[in-house]
């Protein structure tokens, strides 16, 4: 089942991914193109503050042309270690002071075309202060209580797969 990569092609190389066209060879001896992109890896934590409210944020997303309502996440920058990239991120997008940080899970976001991993974690007592987005971030925090996000994660709500899977993995990790 495994395919060997014959040649690849990059037809564009940006500030944040590559994509490329990859002709393979197929364990039945065909051949087939794949189209791929290359994406730095990522992070992501469901956070909850002391009183037990899931801290999201919500943005514009030119793709999906609308707001979404997500958990806090970023890119690792070159050289840095997941651990730091959570803390940093936290930092920046919701203003985070303190709380609890553990490592729950990695997963491969987009297998079937994209090579990003993602590095999820769990911060439980949180305690937020002022965000310090980039100049061309735009976002707001948003709190949510704990069952309402719980269902916000099973109803389709919270439609971001990367925020549905932290959001799940925290709760049984926290045993709620």
């Amino acid at each position: 089942m495994e395919e060997k990569v014959l040649s690849r092609k990059t037809h564009f190389e940006g500030k944040l991914l590559r994509l490329e066209v990859a002709e393979v060879l197929l364990s039945n001896g065909n051949h087939a193109q794949r189209e791929l992109v290359y994406h730095p890896n990522a992070v992501c934590a469901a956070v909850l503050t002391k009183d037990q409210n899931w801290v999201f944020v919500r943005q514009w997303r030119v793709p999906t042309e609308q707001l979404i309502l997500e958990c806090t996440a970023g890119k690792i920058d070159p050289d840095e270690q997941p651990d730091h990239a959570i803390e940093r991120e936290l930092r920046e997008e919701i203003g985070f002071q303190s709380g609890k940080i553990e490592r729950l899970m990695e997963f491969w976001s987009t297998p079937g075309f994209c090579n990003e991993r993602m590095t999820c974690y769990v911060v439980s007592d949180a305690v937020l202060g002022e965000s310090a987005l980039d100049e061309d971030e735009f976002l707001e925090v948003v709190q949510v209580p704990l069952q309402e996000g719980l269902a916000m994660a099973l109803d389709g709500r919270l439609g971001d797969a990367k925020s549905v899977a932290a959001v799940l993995a925290a709760a049984r990790f926290l045993g709620l």
